[in-house]
């Protein structure tokens, strides 16, 4: 069976047809159920290859990601996945836990017949994404990638300057940063970091850092405890890699008797809808989560159109947002 017959069957266009399967937004709630009822009885499949061949593309979009559980990341693939099929492609998505699992993703996907590939890179090192873009032009990083590639950023050294001169601002001096998993920070993904060492250098301050296993709330409480009882003196500001990492402060310097922001200032990161309802609300940095998704899949759509490669920084700003979790260091 082709759409063809589908169309002839049900009384509507191919091009309707079409439409419904591709996921395309522009037709009735009323003839999209017509068409999905009919393919639903009648088990059609859409030939994947036959499009491939006929069309020189497969209408396949391939994404890559790792920490896809946490919440900024999995906003930005519910508005990634969703773009994808507003532009009448489908996409496969493979989620990643290390270098090793990324890497063999990245291969698996620009080994198979996808148009563009979508790339949320936390491990792999800059030699090797830099040999995949010279590879394939059709390629978009979240965040940043080789010189050679098409990227959507945010300046995350600036964002993270921001916050800790701020903190610099309010009085702090022992400002410690509760980062990414050491593997990001070795590859040069956890740009944050570099922003909290060029604040500290700039005031005069030495750095104090540690590392979370894992970018969550479970990390950042459990691992939060053992950084305010064991430091001496105790930091009078915590400034964490995510929001979800400062909720686990939060919740540890409770537990321990301590007031946050009293005694602790805690600053998160990303700007999630949580941080408005935390208790104290959260200071932190806000990102677009839907800007960039929308960023990604456009500016991917532009290079499936040139023959050129576009290589280059696309940039979406985020903002400094003041909550109640940040007050002047305890005297």
């Amino acid at each position: 069976m082709k759409m063809e017959d589908i169309a002839k069957s049900i009384g509507v266009s191919r091009v309707t047809v079409s439409r419904v399967i591709n996921g395309h937004e522009n037709v009735s709630l009323k003839t999209r159920k017509k068409v999905l009822d009919f393919i639903k009885e009648t088990g059609y499949q859409p030939n994947l290859a036959a499009r491939t061949l006929s069309k020189k593309r497969s209408d396949t979009i391939g994404v890559v990601c790792s920490h896809a559980y946490n919440i900024l990341v999995s906003q930005m693939l519910t508005t990634v996945l969703s773009e994808i099929g507003r532009h009448g492609k489908q996409a496969l998505m493979l989620l990643t836990k290390d270098d090793v699992t990324e890497k063999t993703a990245i291969l698996s996907l620009t080994r198979k017949t996808v148009d563009g590939l979508v790339i949320f890179s936390n491990f792999c090192d800059n030699t090797f994404l830099e040999q995949i873009t010279i590879d394939h032009k059709n390629i978009v990083f979240n965040g940043p990638g080789p010189s050679s590639a098409l990227t959507v950023r945010t300046d995350h050294i600036k964002g993270m300057k921001q916050i800790v001169t701020y903190l610099y601002e309010l009085g702090h001096k022992y400002i410690h940063y509760f980062g990414a998993p050491i593997e990001m920070d070795r590859t040069g993904h956890d740009e944050r970091h570099k922003g909290y060492l060029a604040s500290m250098q700039q005031f005069g301050y030495d750095p104090s850092n540690s590392f979370a296993t894992e970018v969550d709330t479970a990390s950042g409480y459990k691992e939060a405890k053992n950084i305010l009882l064991s430091h001496s003196p105790r930091p009078t500001a915590i400034v964490c890699y995510n929001d979800e990492l400062a909720f686990g402060v939060i919740r540890a310097a409770q537990e321990l008797g301590i007031s946050v922001p009293d005694q602790l200032t805690v600053t998160g990161y990303d700007g999630i809808d949580l941080f408005r309802y935390a208790t104290p609300s959260l200071t932190t940095y806000r990102l677009d989560p839907v800007e960039v998704g929308k960023s990604l899949i456009s500016i991917l759509m532009k290079q499936l159109n040139f023959d050129e490669n576009l290589a280059g920084d696309n940039w979406v700003d985020g903002e400094l947002i003041v909550g109640e979790s940040a007050s002047s260091p305890p005297s």
